[in-house]
């Protein structure tokens, strides 16, 4: 909670700032005067039906999952789930909106948080193609290849991929065979594409609004050129590393639009524009998503059961994923420098913190704390937790809001608690033999992490492989030998 209160407004003010610091201010203040009434009217009018192709989008996903919602139901779910993202850190946030709406309905957290993480996978994936193919149309080659190189997105793709076959093909169970046979299914291709289709429609709605609001302030832009700009600033708005995209969409802005020659104050005034159009858009629906439920409407949604899945594999299957996903990516983290600093994500990050909301929902919903082996437990991470909180606010008395305090320690803590909770709903929801194969999982990955950089040495000593950037210390994709000695 005092993450996302703290933590993500911080760094939306900071980058924001910097945003405008290497832009004329007064320019941009002037640019807002240029934009017609009806242009305000329209870039609403797209968001709000980009609000309704996605809530269409989550409608679909649930009917997928077997649950059939009506969809005022949806609607007011959805809604409930971006009020909520502006206050809590932007998963937890979406995850426990949504759920106070569909728990009424007797939805599970835990599909409500592997739904989450799907729709955001399939985003990231459409809204990073397209960000890179705007990328290859208005940057050089030089700057994409060394992106790339220090992403090392193939090597992970390649490594997590393998670490994955080999447990699965190790030691799977019953029930993780029945996944992966519904998965290459006829039917759930086809309901994979149907949400990818979605997604790119709702993402072709967010560039129009990118796209007329620089052709009012400068009409003579080439349209292809805008089109590939807009999917590089579209693409970093989507990256959760702030509250609704501010300051990260404008600094992409101000870079990917400048390189087809349009002018900082104009890319400024228009991500601006989007913004503030984007937030106005959740707030106006707001309403909608606080308003009380009519007693003639409440129903259950039906949870479709057949011969082959029923409600309870659902849940399971859910919690699966989310930890599989979780054990599978603790191995891979991204360096990104942004605004003069170094972010080191971890890739496992996000299904942790969803990890924690499904814990959390779960307390909240059944009044009960997890049961540990250990003795108090509960009241061990309840005092850690205040410790953490007192501290820090401490901190921020004698000195002030510190990086390292702030997203180093508190978030680092929260963060914890989504590991921590990881092997709680394994072993809550799959028992010992799920706890066998998280183990299994992570070893088969460590596997392949070890295999992967080995053999790039040697095709690198082999003269086989040119352009890849190989570290002098194996420290595999952790960016730090300790790091990686300590996985």
């Amino acid at each position: 909670m005092l993450n996302r209160k703290i933590v993500f407004p911080i760094i939306s003010i900071i980058l924001l700032v910097v945003a405008l610091t290497i832009t004329n201010t007064e320019e941009v203040l002037h640019n807002f005067s240029r934009f017609p009434v009806w242009l305000i009217f329209l870039v609403l009018g797209l968001l709000g039906i980009n609000l309704g192709v996605v809530t269409y989008r989550l409608k679909q996903v649930l009917i997928h999952f077997g649950i059939a919602a009506p969809a005022w139901v949806v609607l007011k779910a959805n809604i409930s789930g971006y009020v909520a993202s502006l206050f809590f850190i932007s998963l937890f946030g979406q995850v426990a909106g949504r759920h106070l709406v569909l728990s009424k309905f007797g939805v599970p957290p835990s599909i409500l948080a592997f739904l989450t993480a799907y729709e955001r996978i399939v985003l990231f994936i459409i809204s990073g193609s397209l960000c890179l193919l705007g990328a290859v149309f208005i940057l050089d080659s030089l700057t994409i290849s060394k992106f790339l190189t220090n992403i090392s997105i193939v090597e992970i793709v390649i490594t997590a991929s393998g670490g994955l076959i080999l447990s699965l093909w190790l030691s799977r169970s019953k029930f993780e065979s029945f996944l992966v046979k519904r998965t290459k299914s006829l039917k759930n291709i086809i309901n994979v594409s149907e949400v990818i289709a979605i997604t790119l429609i709702a993402q072709l709605l967010i560039f129009t609004t990118f796209i007329i609001g620089v052709l009012v302030l400068q009409p003579n832009v080439d349209f292809w050129e805008l089109l590939a700009a807009v999917a590089i600033t579209s693409f970093a708005a989507s990256l959760p590393l702030s509250v609704n995209g501010w300051g990260v969409r404008e600094l992409a802005a101000v870079y990917a639009l400048g390189k087809i020659g349009v002018s900082s104050p104009n890319a400024l005034a228009v991500s601006i524009l989007v913004g503030l159009c984007s937030t106005a858009i959740i707030l106006i629906a707001a309403p909608i998503a606080l308003k009380k439920q009519v007693n003639g409407c409440l129903k259950k949604p039906l949870i479709i059961i057949t011969e082959s899945i029923d409600a309870i594999q659902i849940e399971k299957a859910a919690v699966w994923l989310i930890v599989t996903a979780t054990a599978v990516l603790l191995f891979f983290q991204i360096h990104l420098t942004l605004a003069g600093g170094i972010i080191n994500v971890n890739l496992a990050d996000p299904f942790a913190i969803l990890a924690l909301s499904v814990t959390v929902l779960h307390i909240i919903s059944t009044r009960q704390f997890p049961n540990w082996r250990i003795f108090q437990f509960n009241k061990i991470l309840i005092s850690i937790s205040a410790l953490f909180i007192f501290s820090f606010f401490n901190g921020v008395v004698e000195i002030g809001i510190t990086q390292w305090a702030l997203v180093g320690r508190l978030f680092g803590w929260l963060v914890l608690l989504g590991y921590l909770s990881v092997g709680y709903l394994t072993v809550h929801y799959l028992g010992g033999h799920g706890l066998r194969r998280l183990s299994e999982t992570i070893v088969s990955t460590a596997v392949a992490v070890i295999v992967v950089q080995i053999s790039l040495r040697f095709l690198d000593k082999s003269g086989w492989l040119t352009g890849l950037y190989i570290s002098p210390n194996f420290q595999g994709f952790a960016g730090n030998r300790n790091a990686f000695a300590f996985q």
